[in-house]
């Protein structure tokens, strides 16, 4: 079992509450009762679920092709950055438009959000009941479908690679280290702010950091192939998934996953919500128990190398289990509610 947190990266704050929201359908709150095949039954009729997801589209598409296969429901997908999708759905909600029925973002505090703002339906117990509680809201209306260590990589052309996140101040690796972007990244805020405060590095460990002439990447993946190609030869913030990925390529790319007492893994989680009042209610909780079951979650763990909330399933590579991790207990009220300061903070580190 893990521990009761809320683990996410930077959520963009609305400006101002979000006016027009609408009670809950008779639809939707029907759809959240349903179960087995009155569910199925009842998906099928509404023919098809809009699906907005961060994940990367070949990823998205793989998943949705399984679940089209199962249940004869096609799948449209719109795909963005967590960001994008975030600000154009709550855009297009706040005028009235209800174009999605999943919301998917690798950014719990998005899903807060917007179950703040009444957007969200409760999701079905068949769906919430066996889901451990760190990887579920309090209230039920989003669940984790994805879970990503953010781990040290390195090209494994490197002697003597770091093992724990103070060797990454070792001088012998100025000018070796990439860095995710925590300015403008979700995970890499979420790295931040776990290093920041659980794990207690102040800011002249982060000063330091930035001392060792460090490399920004906007993403992952950029960051993940510039460490394939040795451009860099140590990224301090990687999703776990990525390398492996790369891994099954040939890549000479190796994982550390820091343990001990004053060390330990932060989780990023992607989170996936019912919406309210969305064109498919029924489709929309079958698809997201979909991404739960065993089958559609050996489907997410084959395709996007990630860890799932589903028993005995293990993602592809060679890695520790969940429960073999030190897990960084992130408190999620805590970093929301210092998310501004935190962010301005980061800036004075490594600048504008």
């Amino acid at each position: 079992m893990f521990k009761r947190s809320s683990i996410s990266a930077f959520c963009i704050v609305l400006a101002a509450s979000l006016s027009g929201t609408y009670s809950s359908s008779i639809a939707a709150e029907s759809a959240s009762a349903l179960t087995g095949e009155e569910l199925v039954k009842q998906a099928q009729a509404e023919g098809s679920v809009v699906w907005w997801t961060g994940m990367p589209q070949i990823e998205a598409t793989s998943i949705a092709s399984a679940f089209e296969a199962k249940y004869g429901i096609p799948v449209t997908i719109q795909r963005a950055a967590a960001n994008a999708l975030f600000e154009r759905f709550t855009t297009s909600y706040e005028a009235g438009h209800r174009e999605a029925d999943v919301f998917n973002v690798l950014n719990p505090a998005m899903l807060e959000e917007l179950s703040a703002q009444d957007m969200l339906d409760e999701l079905s117990r068949d769906i919430v009941d066996g889901v451990d509680p760190a990887l579920k809201a309090k209230d039920d209306r989003w669940v984790s479908v994805r879970i990503m260590p953010t781990v040290i990589s390195y090209n494994t052309r490197l002697e003597n690679p770091p093992s724990t996140w103070d060797d990454l101040l070792d001088p012998q690796y100025r000018g070796k280290i990439g860095l995710v972007d925590p300015r403008t990244n979700n995970g890499g805020h979420l790295w931040y702010y776990a290093l920041r405060k659980p794990l207690g590095k102040d800011v002249a460990w982060m000063e330091a950091l930035k001392a060792q002439d460090v490399k920004y990447y906007p993403e992952t993946t950029a960051a993940a192939n510039a460490l394939a190609a040795g451009e860099v030869m140590v990224v301090a913030n990687m999703l776990d998934a990525r390398t492996v990925n790369l891994q099954g390529d040939g890549a000479p790319v190796a994982n550390v996953y820091p343990t001990g007492d004053e060390e330990g893994t932060p989780l990023a989680l992607d989170a996936a919500g019912v919406i309210r009042d969305g064109p498919n209610p029924a489709a929309a909780q079958l698809l997201v128990k979909f991404l739960l079951s065993p089958e559609g979650g050996q489907v997410v763990a084959e395709h996007s190398f990630a860890y799932v909330a589903v028993e005995n399933v293990q993602p592809a590579g060679d890695r520790p289990r969940l429960d073999e991790l030190s897990i960084v207990d992130v408190a999620f009220d805590d970093m929301f509610a210092g998310m501004v300061e935190l962010r301005d903070e980061m800036y004075r580190v490594f600048g504008q």
